[in-house]
C-alpha cells in the first residue's frame, strides 16, 4: 500500500480547485508543519469520493492516507504541546471508521507499520 504524499496532495487540490482555507479546523495551529499535515488529513477526508472518482487512487489508500496524515499530525501535535487524549481517541475513532468502511479487512501489518514508522520520526 502507497501512501499519497504531500506532493499529489497539492496537485488535487491545484487540479479540483479546492480552497484549502475552507477546511474545518476545531482549533488554531500557528506551527505551519502541524497545520500543513492537518490539512493533508482534512483534505483526503472531506474529499474522499472527489479523489476516488477523479484520480487513480483506491477508496483503501485514500483510507490509509487519511490515517497516515492524522497520525503524524497527533505525533506532532502531542510533542510540541504536550499529551491530547482527544487526538488519541480520534485517532482510535478512525481505525473503527476505516474497518467499517473496508468490511474489517484492514491491512494491519500496514497500519503498524505506519504507527512505527512515524513514531520514529
Amino acid at each position: 500500500m502507497v501512501i499519497i504524499t504531500d506532493k499529489e496532495i497539492n496537485a488535487m487540490i491545484d487540479n479540483i480547485r479546492v480552497d484549502i482555507n475552507t477546511l474545518k479546523y476545531e482549533f488554531i495551529l500557528d506551527d505551519l508543519d502541524l497545520k500543513k499535515k492537518y490539512e493533508n488529513y482534512a483534505f483526503l477526508s472531506y474529499h474522499q469520493n472527489d479523489i476516488i472518482s477523479k484520480f487513480q487512487f483506491s477508496l483503501e489508500q485514500v483510507l490509509y492516507s487519511q490515517y497516515y496524515w492524522f497520525i503524524d499530525f497527533k505525533n506532532s501535535y502531542i510533542s510540541n504541546n504536550g499529551y491530547d487524549a482527544g487526538l488519541e481517541q480520534q485517532g482510535f475513532q478512525m481505525l473503527e471508521h476505516i474497518s467499517n468502511l473496508l468490511n474489517g479487512n484492514i491491512n494491519w501489518v500496514f497500519m503498524e507499520s505506519v504507527e512505527s514508522q512515524l513514531q520514529k520520526r
